[in-house]
């Protein structure tokens, strides 16, 4: 559809450019008349522009120190997980004796 846009954009002949979109686009090109219809294409590449610069930001805030810290600390806590039961076990048993 953006390709169609663009084409009949560089018709320089009104007629001729009028005749064309009427043929490929019909009803849509008599409703919308043609300031409409040849604006589509613009807004379609500053759609295309917006979601390549959203995907940028998001990929800046997954990629950063912060984020690597904590997803280091979770991993830590895991490893640690086992070594924290050990001790758990050795301290309940210790502390009635020392009571």
């Amino acid at each position: 559809m953006v390709a169609v846009i663009q084409k009949l954009r560089e018709v320089k002949d009104p007629v001729m450019q009028n005749a064309l979109a009427v043929e490929l686009l019909g009803t849509q090109w008599e409703d919308l008349q043609s300031d409409v219809i040849l604006s589509l294409d613009k807004g379609v590449g500053a759609l295309q522009d917006w979601e390549g610069a959203s995907d940028k930001a998001g990929q800046a805030l997954m990629d950063n120190m912060g984020v690597k810290a904590t997803a280091m600390f979770r991993e830590l806590m895991v490893a640690l997980l086992p070594l924290g039961e050990i001790m758990l076990n050795v301290a309940e048993q210790i502390l009635p004796v020392l009571q």
